[in-house]
Order: C-alpha cells, then sequence, then structure tokens
C-alpha cells in the first residue's frame, strides 16, 4: 500500500461496528457468551451474526432500513443487534416492560418498518400493527402467529463473511 494509500486509512472513521468485527475476530477461539453451562466463542457468535445477517437481507432488510427489537434478554438479540449493525440498520430497542402506548410512540416517532420480537410480546406485536401504519413486517425469535420466524430463516444460511456498508 502506497504511503497515501497508509495516510487515507489511518483518518477514516471507526463506528461501532468496526469495533464489533474486530472484537470478534480478534477473540475467535476465546470465550464470548455466557449462557449458563454453554460457552459461545467470538468465532460463534460471528457466524451466527453472519447467518442473521443473511436472514435480514432475505426478509428485506437493507441499509437505512428501521427496526425495533422486543424481547426479554435471550442471546438471538445479540445476534440479531450484531447483524443490524454491521448491515447499517436503524435500531431501536424497546423495553420489555414498557406500555402499548409507549411502544407505538417510539415505533412511530422512528417511523419503524420492521419489528422483531419474542413469540411473548405476540399480542403485543399484533396491537402495534393495527395501531402504527409505518410498521410493515413483523419478525419473531422463533414461531409467532403473524410473524416470520427469523431464528428459523437464519439457521438456513451458511455464516459468511461479514463487510460493513461504507456509507
Amino acid at each position: 500500500m502506497s504511503m497515501d494509500g497508509l495516510l487515507e486509512a489511518a483518518h477514516e472513521p471507526v463506528f461501532v461496528p468496526h469495533l464489533l468485527l474486530a472484537g470478534l475476530e480478534r477473540s475467535k477461539d476465546s470465550p464470548c457468551v455466557y449462557l449458563g453451562d454453554r460457552v459461545l466463542t467470538g468465532r460463534e457468535v460471528y457466524e451466527q451474526v453472519s447467518c442473521y445477517a443473511q436472514a435480514f437481507a432475505k426478509v428485506g432488510l437493507t441499509q437505512g432500513s428501521r427496526i425495533a427489537v422486543l424481547s426479554p434478554n435471550r442471546p438471538e438479540v445479540l445476534f440479531a443487534m450484531g447483524a443490524n449493525q454491521v448491515t447499517g440498520c436503524r435500531t431501536s430497542a424497546l423495553h420489555p416492560l414498557g406500555s402499548l402506548d409507549d411502544h407505538a410512540y417510539v415505533i412511530e416517532d422512528a417511523e419503524v418498518e420492521y419489528l422483531l420480537v419474542d413469540p411473548s410480546f405476540a399480542e403485543r406485536a399484533a396491537a402495534l400493527r393495527e395501531r402504527v401504519p409505518t410498521l410493515r413486517t413483523v419478525l419473531a425469535f422463533g414461531e409467532m402467529e403473524g410473524g416470520t420466524d427469523v431464528t428459523a430463516l437464519a439457521s438456513g444460511f451458511t455464516p459468511g463473511r461479514l463487510t460493513i456498508p461504507t456509507t
């Protein structure tokens, strides 16, 4: 690489998705996520993020898409949030204890198009879909009436190399 190329690279901004990928790549064989007795390595998390990114692309999420996530703590939330970061989606996290009015306000204000929920929030998802006109698609971390099972969809993909959008 030329000196000019090195200087340009030294002045490129670094954002959270860059840090996420660098951290996962650096700790491929090291513990990354502890799930009770199970431990996921950086490589396993990277692979899951890759599969979720591919699943999101399959359902139409692209750079700049607006998505809200409503779920209790579960590992799939980490995979989905990582996929959203590296694909350039705009993500809003909804608190599981929030009211319907709270959730509707955030979704309307952020003009959210996609809602990703834990199946335990199926009723809330249906109510939000009725109430908020911008909400087009409901995705779920598992089987759920009225939602696409993104976990099953992600499991059908082979992990690939992740890249970060440039603009």
